[in-house]
């Protein structure tokens, strides 16, 4: 069959100087699908600044001219789809995709439908082979059956070999921007290897954009008040953190895995002695996913102040926080005085009472 052929010579802006390159993209499509699909480069999504190409029998052909490369070819279906990406460099590229639909109800009980484009294989483009390539370790990575930290240090491992490998490479900033299960400070760590070559690129300012969203500590500042969460207690019994406002309250982070949280434990006990008194309380809440081992932490460790899990690690979520123990201190109307470590939580009590 004969496919028509769009050749295309695309003066895009957002492009910085480089000598000019043609590019075919040869593609197919399976599942079901419109009668075009359309191709825009970077972060130009709007009906305008797209190219569109006929889909016939499955099969689709783009031609044109980069002005830069490696460029970030981004394929959709409408203008709500999903978006496939592939990094092409010139030459010729075969992309083969499936599209799958979302059917979801609209308002008034109508139907919205929702293209969902996936590039699945992609040949002749380096740049794109190589995020592909890590990408597959990444997914490897979370189909395991290790924890939610587990695979989040494995993940920063990999990414942290890879940016070091590519610091110039727009993979680099790409797949980081796509990491939002990392914690904000390994995030930023990362960032800051990548080369200033790339702090105009759309991944740099989908990076920067993630940067914001995870930096969660606004919500922990001194004068903040503290979240309404609810958790168990060994009893089942459900504790609303609301309801411990009128006294001031340590909060106090744990595991019973956590070694150093076992070892502060002791000194615990006694500044609950020392302050129960005075108006001062301690709670703990344990991120412990084991119920059984958490309960015997808290007999063994001899804990005399109340204990709740906190088996989705909510409050570290929330809070950004990383690393156990933690302690978070309240004042007397629930507002949070500060973060410190356990000789700081004992400088404040010495201080304040």
């Amino acid at each position: 069959m004969k496919l028509t052929k769009l050749t295309l010579l695309l003066f895009i802006p957002f492009f910085s100087f480089a000598q000019a390159r043609l590019f075919e993209i040869f593609g197919t499509i399976k599942g079901e699908y419109n009668s075009k699909v359309y191709l825009f480069f970077e972060n130009n999504f709007r009906a305008k600044d797209s190219i569109s190409a006929p889909i016939e029998n499955g099969k689709f052909y783009f031609k044109g001219t980069l002005p830069n490369t490696p460029a970030l070819a981004r394929l959709h279906l409408d203008q709500t789809s999903h978006i496939a990406d592939v990094f092409i460099e010139g030459g010729t590229v075969y992309v083969n995709c499936i599209n799958s639909l979302i059917i979801q109800k609209g308002k008034k009980n109508t139907l919205d439908t929702t293209n969902v484009v996936r590039a699945v294989s992609v040949t002749g483009s380096k740049t794109e082979s190589l995020k592909r390539s890590l990408e597959s370790r990444l997914n490897q990575l979370d189909s395991t059956n290790k924890s939610d930290n587990e695979k989040r240090e494995d993940r920063y491992e990999i990414l942290t070999q890879f940016v070091k490998k590519y610091p110039r490479s727009r993979v680099s900033a790409y797949l980081l921007s796509k990491s939002s299960n990392l914690y904000f400070s390994q995030l930023k760590q990362l960032t800051s290897q990548l080369d200033t070559s790339l702090n105009k690129t759309i991944e740099w300012q989908a990076l920067q954009k993630l940067l914001v969203r995870l930096d969660r500590s606004p919500l922990s500042r001194p004068g903040q008040p503290f979240h309404d969460f609810s958790f168990k207690d060994s009893s089942d019994i459900v504790t609303n953190l609301k309801g411990l406002r009128g006294k001031f309250t340590v909060v106090v982070l744990w595991a019973s895995w956590c070694i150093p949280c076992r070892r502060d434990n002791p000194e615990l006990n006694k500044l609950h002695e020392q302050y129960k008194e005075k108006g001062v309380q301690l709670i703990g809440v344990s991120i412990d996913t084991d119920k059984a081992m958490w309960k015997n932490a808290i007999e063994k460790d001899k804990l005399l102040w109340p204990q709740l899990i906190d088996p989705n690690d909510e409050v570290s979520k929330y809070y950004g926080l990383e690393g156990f123990p933690q302690h978070i201190i309240l004042d007397e109307n629930g507002k949070i005085i500060g973060k410190p470590d356990i000789a700081g939580v004992t400088a404040i009590l010495k201080q304040r009472l």
